[in-house]
């Protein structure tokens, strides 16, 4: 929605090879359509050259409408200077649309602070609500043209949809179950609090990278990112990623994703373009006991 009712033919987008597909596709369609796209380079320690991005907003002959980001990889858990690059962005006269699926829930979220323009989120990761759910944060004064449209239970009358917000980007009838769901979430995270679940998260990742460290049979491909997400992406020279995944949970009962985690870009930073790698996430849940209990599968299915 934020990507279609934003950028119009003519128009820059100024992205991050770290974008998930759920931004490049988008994007991709919108340069078919005659936008243009540029693309910051990514980095094998998940982070990014302001200088590159600075270059890139300022670029002639056009000036850009937006600018893209992810607040973290779901690839190499890493956060993104978001303030610093918002502020690039606007000295630019170019807007700021943060995805933020990957940190919602799991890092403390200050629109104010991060100085962007629209944040989405999706509701089924950090903030707990059910698949099917999400949200579109837009700041006051931003005109986003609605990408779908129908009823919506107010301005009945009118041929279009209504002017304010949400009504008009929201067409049709909204998922109840699902926003029901979400708002059980929020209240647990709210409770419980978002700064002291990530400190949790990010405690058992770094026992993970600790314990996986001395294995000679696997490889450890993400940054540690203390700030960021608990992601730790490896490989392994004796065993496919996806065979890791699948022994893993046959044997072990564990789950995990091998594959591109539909974010090539962020691959190919990491190295890991041809060949995929095994992504491992901690959650709030997630028990020093149960870190060890991977460790060790990893330890026996790639010994040799």
């Amino acid at each position: 929605t934020a990507l279609f009712g934003l950028v119009s033919p003519g128009d820059v987008v100024v992205r991050t090879s770290y974008d998930h597909n759920s931004v490049r596709r988008p994007a991709a369609a919108l340069r078919e359509r005659g936008a243009e796209e540029r693309v910051v380079s990514g980095r094998p320690d998940g982070g990014i050259d302001l200088d590159e991005v600075a270059s890139l907003l300022r670029q002639s002959p056009h000036a850009p409408r937006l600018l893209t980001l992810p607040h973290v990889s779901n690839v190499t858990g890493a956060s993104l200077p978001v303030r610093e690059m918002s502020d690039l962005a606007h000295e630019a006269g170019a807007l700021v649309l943060l995805d933020a699926a990957q940190s919602a829930g799991h890092l403390p979220l200050d629109v104010e602070a991060l100085g962007v323009d629209l944040l989405a989120f999706t509701g089924h990761k950090g903030l707990l609500g059910p698949q099917g759910v999400g949200g579109l944060w837009v700041r006051e004064g931003v005109g986003v043209s609605p990408l779908l449209f129908g009823g919506t239970g107010s301005e009945s009358g009118e041929a279009t949809m209504p002017a304010a917000f949400p009504d008009h980007l929201e067409a049709g009838s909204q998922n109840g179950p699902g926003i029901a769901g979400l708002l059980a979430g929020v209240e647990w995270l709210a409770a419980n609090g978002v700064a002291e679940v990530h400190s949790r998260e990010m405690a058992r990742k770094a026992e993970l990278l600790a314990l996986l460290e001395p294995l000679d049979g696997v490889e450890i491909r993400s940054p540690s990112a203390p700030d960021g997400g608990a992601i730790v992406m490896i490989t392994s020279p004796n065993l496919a990623p996806a065979e890791m995944a699948r022994r893993l949970e046959s044997e072990h009962g564990i789950e995990t994703r091998a594959g591109l985690h539909c974010s090539p870009g962020a691959h190919a930073a990491l190295g890991t373009l041809e060949t995929g790698a095994l992504r491992i996430s901690a959650g709030w849940a997630t028990s020093r006991q149960e870190i060890i209990r991977v460790a060790n599968a990893l330890a026996m299915i790639t010994a040799n």
